[in-house]
């Protein structure tokens, strides 16, 4: 007798969770600057994400200043955890060269990942953002718009 063992994929909702796009040319350091300057937090460059192969199959974290050379795509990401308040914000580069961290969003240039309590966000924080002369677009996505789900639960 053989015994299967099921395992359910966790599934991210929209009050765990919000994401905006954004289109922008800037470099992800001015990105993280200018939202910094705007709301008093402290983004910073933590690491990057590693893809190793096109298909998905194995992504790492790279939090050290050595950059790993062959390893793969380096999708640069930015955080701040606001424990005060508690949520954390990612801000996570979708395009490096032309290579995309999340297909179903690729319109976007950066992705901002909201983890937490969003009662304590900011208000107006989308409007905020749009009004940046170096944003060309800002958008909220849904969650439950995503199908694979999967590179953003396991980037961190």
């Amino acid at each position: 007798m053989s015994s299967k063992s099921i395992i359910k994929e966790k599934q991210l909702e929209d009050n765990e969770v919000k994401i905006l796009g954004l289109v922008s040319k800037s470099p992800i350091h001015k990105l993280a600057w200018l939202i910094n300057n705007q709301f008093d937090w402290n983004i910073e460059r933590v690491g990057d994400i590693i893809i190793v192969d096109d298909r998905y199959k194995k992504i790492l974290f790279n939090t050290s200043d050595k950059v790993v050379e062959n390893t793969g795509i380096h999708f640069p990401l930015c955080s701040y955890v606001n424990q005060g308040d508690w949520y954390e914000v990612d801000l996570i580069k979708n395009k490096v060269d032309s290579i995309v961290f999340n297909q179903e969003l690729k319109n976007f240039d950066y992705l901002i990942l909201i983890h937490g309590i969003f009662k304590y966000l900011p208000s107006g924080f989308l409007k905020e953002i749009k009004s940046f002369p170096q944003i060309q677009m800002a958008a909220e996505i849904s969650i439950k718009k995503i199908k694979d789900q999967s590179l953003l639960l396991s980037y961190k």
